[in-house]
């Protein structure tokens, strides 16, 4: 849309600074002309703009209340451009209040002309009547319009030194310190959290808000504490399912298995399970009788997951009729192979190809990762920690070395990157002897890592996996597995591989105990946990160490 001058008079309000004034029509062109439909966007601006001299000269202070009443209104609709069109209108027909130049520069920051809304914003703090409201609008301009922590932070302490009973406020300060990432900041974010949880211990906002803090804190007690009380008060699926995943993790796992079952409730939940098609009327509840049902067993997550809790088939088939597993292609045919846990179970790896070819069956479905819920599993009764899955054809390698399977990496597509190793740090352990053979067992896009260490110090074999069979039958022949948290540590202690298990400082909610010689999903993976957040030098220290004492005693 062509430019042209959009008002001709001068503005009444006279105390809006030049260098903002003079920008004010260029700046509101360049935005519309941004805009999907410019015409359509200026359409309601046109009579006010080519009548502005007559509106200005009228006595009807009504008519240019309604048009502040208006611009308020589109302000409080965060429509900010047509904000600044209205107020702009409005500096040529009436003089403003202190709020206004305070509404027309936050309007400006959030359009990102902070050079033209910050000097209204001084305008307003210095005509503005009351200090404690002009604090707390100042703090809420730099936390909200300019993502300013530091003078957000300074404008709600003064506030405070005025009026610190406001619970809100505390919530805000204790957001912002949580931004800036040092020791003091995070010390007192929790102090705001505590003094706003003080004000109001009921408040669902507040409780979670500390709640937080205590998490990051990795403050246990607190945690326990303070979850029951978030999902008393502002009760949620996710809430429940986080508060489930910690339950699990604290090695309470019937308890944990009660609130994780809410993940259905979560739209994006459970990643994989097909809602579509095995809808909501056909879950087994877990306390009816299904022994004349067909029960489906369909997966729901990652490769790892199906591996952890494929142990639980053999004892849940005993409640139907018929049990059916639908698991990912690239596991079927171990799956398959292992009759530990596929003997008396049908395998699939399309549940609507099932569903169609079987429509006069009655089923009832589960989650994979629900199986140990009416299984009454807890840490004294986890099943088949010993080897349940079988590789058919063990890779042979060279019996004069030291065969040792490396991963260090999980699925790139997770929301879990607590986990990720620096390939370099297994390095370390091929220069422990020259006996040592190192086999990169990764797949995909992690692999990218293998360019950046030199030739012939980790040989690459995922590059001719296929499926988890051929990953099977290589684990099969090494010695020795050293894996991160992923799919080869699961597959390897699921084989009966000695393996040693490298875990950050706080581990996936799976991991309960990483206090002994096992991992106790696992009989034959020993945990190696970094002293403190992805610190793997740590880690990787008791590797060696370890392996010094069990394999190379004589080196």
């Amino acid at each position: 849309m062509e430019k042209h001058r959009l008002i001709s008079i001068p503005p009444i309000e006279s105390q809006v600074p030049k260098e903002v004034y003079n920008q004010l029509e260029d700046i509101i062109w360049d935005e519309i002309n941004k805009t999907d439909n410019p015409e359509r966007t200026m359409d309601p601006y046109v009579f006010p703009f080519e009548n502005i001299q007559k509106i200005a000269d009228s006595d009807k202070v009504e008519y240019k209340e309604n048009v502040r009443n208006m611009a308020d209104d589109i302000w409080n609709k965060e429509a900010w451009l047509d904000a600044v069109i209205v107020y702009y209108i409005l500096m040529h027909i009436i003089t403003f209040l202190p709020t206004d130049f305070y509404k027309m520069g936050y309007a400006l920051s959030k359009l990102k002309y902070y050079k033209l809304g910050e000097p209204l914003i001084e305008v307003y703090k210095n005509l503005a009547p009351n200090k404690k409201v002009m604090y707390h609008a100042i703090a809420n301009y730099y936390y909200c319009a300019t993502d300013t922590q530091y003078k957000a932070i300074e404008y709600f302490e003064k506030y405070i030194e005025i009026d610190n009973t406001k619970a809100n406020v505390f919530v805000s300060l204790g957001h912002l310190y949580g931004q800036i990432d040092d020791i003091v900041s995070k010390e007192k974010q929790l102090e705001a959290y505590k003094k706003a949880y003080s004000l109001k211990p009921d408040d669902g906002t507040v409780i979670k808000s500390l709640l937080t803090a205590y998490e990051k804190a990795h403050d246990t007690e607190k945690v326990k504490e303070f979850y029951p009380k978030l999902i008393e008060v502002m009760p949620s699926p996710r809430h429940s399912l986080n508060y489930g995943l910690y339950l699990m993790s604290w090695g309470r796992l019937q308890e944990g298995y009660k609130y994780f079952i809410q993940r259905f409730d979560l739209n994006e939940y459970p990643i994989g399970y097909p809602k579509g098609i095995l809808n909501g009327v056909n879950k087994w509840n877990y306390t009816d009788d299904i022994s004349n049902k067909t029960l489906i067993v369909h997966y729901e997550e990652g490769f790892g997951d199906s591996i952890m809790y494929g142990r639980f088939l053999p004892l849940i088939k005993q409640y139907a009729k018929k049990t059916v597993l639908i698991v990912q292609p690239q596991l079927e045919n171990l799956f398959r192979q292992s009759k530990t846990i596929s003997d008396g179970i049908e395998i699939y790896t399309d549940i609507k190809e099932y569903v169609q070819a079987h429509k006069e069956e009655k089923f009832v479905h589960i989650p994979l990762m629900d199986t140990p819920y009416p299984l009454g599993t807890d840490t004294h009764f986890i099943p088949f920690t010993e080897a349940y899955l079988k590789a058919i054809n063990p890779v042979e390698f060279d019996k004069s070395k030291l065969n040792i399977g490396i991963a260090y990496s999980g699925d790139v597509s997770a929301n879990y990157n607590g986990r990720d190793i620096n390939l370099k740090e297994f390095l370390k352990i091929s220069e422990l002897s020259n006996n040592i053979r190192l086999y990169s067992l990764q797949v995909g896009e992690s692999t990218e890592q293998l360019k950046t260490v030199p030739d012939g110090n980790i040989i690459d074999l995922g590059k001719d996996f296929s499926d988890f069979t051929d990953t099977a039958n290589a684990i099969a022949g090494l010695d020795l597995i050293i894996s991160s948290d992923n799919v080869i540590l699961n597959l390897a202690g699921a084989l009966g591989k000695r393996t040693y298990g490298i875990f950050n400082k706080y581990p996936n909610y799976r991991w309960f105990d990483l206090s002994g010689d096992d991992v106790k999903w696992y009989s034959s993976v020993k945990p190696f946990q970094c002293d403190s957040e992805n610190n793997w030098e740590s880690a990787f220290n008791k590797v060696v160490e370890e392996l010094k004492q069990e394999f190379l005693k004589g080196e």
